[in-house]
């Protein structure tokens, strides 16, 4: 059960719920044309370490909407501050990260993992921020790790159309945009336990497979 800030009790179900409606409804703020391919590389049995490019806040209720299922993401600690929000991630389990304290970072993944092996899925950008001019960044490091020390199965998507719904540093929303979101094959990492020859393979085949899926993703933009 989950404190829900001024409404009592929340249950994991409705908190799901309300992300599912909370992200509908900002797509439909913007009269996003949403599509998604590759559903049927989800095994609904299982939970996944979801990983996609991130180029815009955008990105958020487009992966909801995109992935339908329990999903909480690694969400820094200053988004904690803002009134109602902040209380509402908290209730709705979203473990927090100081990215200014490698110790707890680490432990928040730790989390993320808790989270996975008691079904629901955890998201993280492996850019660690948005992108500024919308091509892939080098990747962090965390979520490799993790994958290899829990033996996650990963689930690359690739995102394409956000950045031109909401640019980073602007306010300024766009209507009318066509975004597809496009979900590769799972990966699953092949040593046991974390070795850095390990993570820096895993890190190419996810990269690999993300580079994909953008290129897709943008391509049924355009079909």
């Amino acid at each position: 059960m989950l404190l829900d800030a001024g409404r009592g009790i929340m249950t994991t179900e409705s908190a799901d719920k309300r992300l599912i409606e909370w992200s509908a409804k900002m797509l439909d703020l913007v009269d996003m044309k949403f599509t998604v391919t590759g559903r049927e590389n989800i095994d609904p049995s299982k939970s996944y370490l979801l990983m996609s490019n991130h180029a815009s806040h955008f990105d958020i209720p487009v992966l909801y909407q995109a992935y339908r299922r329990p999903l909480r993401m690694v969400a820094k600690k200053e988004l904690y501050r803002i009134p109602f929000f902040g209380p509402a991630m908290r209730a709705a389990g979203f473990p927090e990260v100081d990215r200014g304290n490698r110790a707890k970072a680490v432990e928040s993944l730790r989390q993320g993992s808790s989270l996975i092996e008691s079904g629901v899925s955890l998201w993280i950008a492996p850019e660690g921020t948005r992108s500024r001019d919308g091509t892939l960044q080098p990747y962090k490091k965390g979520g490799f790790v993790l994958a290899l020390e829990s033996s996650l199965v990963i689930l690359p998507l690739g995102l394409a159309g956000t950045r031109d719904v909401l640019a980073p540093s602007t306010l300024t929303l766009h209507r009318g945009v066509h975004v597809h979101a496009h979900f590769g094959a799972p990966i699953v990492p092949s040593a046991e336990g974390y070795s850095v020859p390990a993570r820096d393979a895993l890190m190419a085949t996810v990269r690999a497979s993300m580079v994909e899926s953008i290129a897709y993703a943008q391509a049924q933009r355009g079909a």
